[in-house]
């Protein structure tokens, strides 16, 4: 296993991106097949920025460091050629005083197959006997 959780990314030479999805207002998703994934540096970290291509054909790029985004992403390691739903489903404070945006995403793999989430953790120590 790779200590780098950016390896499979590419960094291409053009720096050239589509337009960016915007996560305005509440409830904004987009859909598409994911036709590039690469790594931008963005307020001094890496994070990966997906070019998706819509079902009216038009592509899109999606920033994707913000905390909710970026981990069901990294759980779910979609890659090119796969479908992907990510909605914006509501603002939430946080215990630092921020605002987080969280998100919901899915995602449909190249061959069809869905990804399925993680198992939702055990609430007692009986529950793992």
């Amino acid at each position: 296993m790779t200590t780098d959780p950016w390896s499979e990314y590419s960094t291409p030479q053009n720096g050239d991106y589509p337009e960016v999805f915007k996560w305005e207002p509440v409830g904004a998703a987009i859909v598409g097949e994911i036709t590039v994934i690469r790594k931008t540096s963005f307020e001094g970290r890496d994070v990966p920025v997906m070019h998706i291509t819509r079902d009216d054909g038009t592509e899109r790029s999606v920033f994707c460091g913000l905390t909710s985004l970026l981990s069901q992403l990294i759980e779910k390691k979609p890659m090119v050629g796969d479908r992907i739903a990510i909605q914006y489903v509501k603002p939430e404070k946080t215990s630092g005083g921020y605002t987080a945006k969280i998100f919901d995403v899915e995602v449909k793999r190249a061959d069809g197959s869905t990804v399925d989430p993680a198992p939702a953790p055990a609430t007692s120590a009986a529950d793992l006997l």
